[in-house]
């Protein structure tokens, strides 16, 4: 866990951006009911 959390701390802001866009590309085109069923997080309720 100790070594995720240093491999974040080194990554740059934009390069985490560019991976969650593609990941979200990725599932939203190979997985969509899982893309559906996890929503936006920060607002779902």
């Amino acid at each position: 866990m100790h070594s995720l959390i240093a491999m974040y701390q080194r990554i740059g802001l934009v390069t985490l951006i560019v991976i969650g866009l593609v990941l979200g590309t990725l599932i939203g085109w190979l997985a969509p009911s899982v893309g559906i069923a996890l929503g936006i997080w920060g607002l779902c309720s």
